[in-house]
């Protein structure tokens, strides 16, 4: 296959050097098909130190392995979307309804999915609802903490709802400022702060304010 030329060239050379490889290619059929085949090259010496004088290569047919992979990896990033959706409720408003236990892989798919969408929705509001989680260690707090962080650099006002005090009690002991930090005790109340937000053209109403309710007084357990 022409785009995988530099790639077989490079490891012709490696072989030739004496060294034995095993990698991917396509090739080509005579009917046009294009297959993936898996080789393994193992060149022999003359003398022990002497040039290769012989390499002996086996080909396996994977094309059918690699369609599968390429199925599942497909169907893996479907049900990664869909465990953390990012819903476009009206123009400029989004909202991301958490369900769920968290651990920082997740963390990172939201964070990395939330701003993607925020960039290609141009949103200013994103209400982040956390009423299906129930727990969150210090490093997923840390992480949600500092998205909201970024998506505040990218333009968009973050609103926080369905706090719970065991998940607030970790978020204040992360050490990191929650003074921009816009909560609701409910997704109602997170989408007419939103709204509000949207009718001030971006400014947040004085007479808001933040619902700590859930604010914590004693340490995070453990």
């Amino acid at each position: 296959h022409p785009e995988d030329m530099p790639l077989v060239t490079a490891v012709r050379r490696r072989v030739l050097s004496g060294e034995r490889i095993a990698e991917e290619n396509r090739i080509i059929l005579k009917t046009g098909a294009v297959r993936w085949i898996r080789l393994h090259s193992q060149p022999f010496r003359d003398e022990k130190e002497g040039p290769v004088v012989r390499i002996l290569t086996a080909a396996q047919d994977i094309t059918d392995r690699r369609a599968a992979l390429e199925a599942v990896r497909a169907q893996q990033e479907l049900i990664r979307q869909l465990s953390t959706p990012v819903l476009r409720v009206r123009e400029r408003l989004l909202i991301l309804p958490v369900i769920g236990e968290i651990d920082p892989a997740r963390a990172a798919q939201i964070s990395d999915q939330l701003l993607g969408s925020i960039r290609s929705n141009r949103a200013k509001v994103v209400v982040i609802d956390l009423t299906g989680v129930a727990a969150m260690d210090a490093t997923v707090a840390e992480r949600i903490l500092r998205t909201a962080q970024a998506c505040r650099v990218l333009g968009a006002c973050v609103i926080v709802s369905g706090v719970s005090r065991e998940i607030g009690n970790v978020l204040v002991h992360t050490g990191l400022d929650l003074s921009q930090l816009v909560t609701k005790g409910d997704l109602q109340g997170g989408i007419e702060e939103a709204e509000q937000f949207l009718r001030h053209d971006g400014r947040r109403p004085p007479a808001t304010r933040a619902d700590m309710s859930w604010q914590p007084t004693g340490k995070p357990d453990g």
